[in-house]
């Protein structure tokens, strides 16, 4: 089992949430640890490829069950993949979500054009357990 602990923005320790060993999305860092803002960044510089995949998915709910369920569902089979990120953006109908996929180095996993493996939501809410994940910063990684 994988356990983070790090300090958020306010430079509280955060520890992740443990689950079953093997799950993606068993364990969430909430926090960006100094590491992971380059995640954040990388994930700012390829917003326009993801874009271009498609209009992004509407809903108006979208919980944290929501996103382990998207990760295990929508996982493209490359073995490089070891977790997942979502990262959080305002948008006119709420909440722009950005879900990608990491290997072992926090690298987010492209596709042979260069676009990164997830999709766009824009979600009109988030329940309180995902939105708790996005309190101290707007980047949460799936473990």
């Amino acid at each position: 089992m994988i356990r983070r602990t790090g300090r958020g923005d306010s430079g509280d320790e955060s520890r992740a949430e443990a689950g079953p060993e093997g799950v993606l999305g068993s364990d969430v860092i909430s926090a960006i640890p100094g590491a992971l803002v380059t995640i954040a960044e990388e994930l700012d510089r390829i917003f326009p490829k993801v874009s271009k995949a498609g209009k992004p998915i509407e809903i108006s709910l979208f919980t944290f069950a929501d996103a382990v369920r998207s990760f295990s569902r929508d996982h493209p089979g490359d073995p490089s993949i070891t977790a997942g990120a979502l990262l959080r953006r305002p948008h006119p109908g709420g909440h722009l979500i950005f879900q990608v996929f990491l290997d072992r180095k926090d690298q987010i996993v492209v596709q042979g054009d260069g676009r990164p493996h997830g999709k766009a939501i824009v979600a009109r809410s988030l329940d309180d357990e995902l939105a708790g994940k996005f309190t101290n910063s707007d980047l949460v990684i799936f473990r």
